[in-house]
């Protein structure tokens, strides 16, 4: 199992990614190979089998900068686009106008229609 480590060093947060068995097993190995960090561990957790398929193997065992998270959070789980919602307006599209003295919304061609 993987298991996403955050630790903090003065302003500046930094990423481990350690493979053990638990939390624990992550923290023993990550302090053993890197001395000092205990004291700066902020928080910790594991990794799904699906994101940790997409974990590039040389960012397992190392520390990464906040740059370097971003972009591999962006690239191992991307957030999808929602759809805009139906109020809002796109670019191009016109606002139905309204016929002085009716109550409906009708569009330029239909409008011209009635005019004629």
């Amino acid at each position: 199992m993987l298991y996403w480590l955050v630790y903090e060093q003065g302003d500046l947060r930094t990423v481990l990614i350690a493979e053990a068995s638990h939390l624990l097993g992550a923290r023993l190995r990550a302090d053993i190979e890197m001395p000092g960090l205990d004291d700066n561990f902020v928080v910790g957790r594991e990794l799904n089998g699906s994101l940790a398929e997409r974990i590039p193997e040389d960012t397992i065992g190392r520390m990464i900068t906040a740059a370097e998270c971003t972009k591999l959070i962006e690239r191992i789980d991307p957030i999808p686009k929602r759809p805009p919602a139906p109020s809002v307006r796109r670019k191009g599209t016109r606002r139905p106008q309204r016929i002085s003295g009716g109550s409906e919304y009708l569009d330029m061609a239909v409008a011209r229609m009635v005019m004629m």
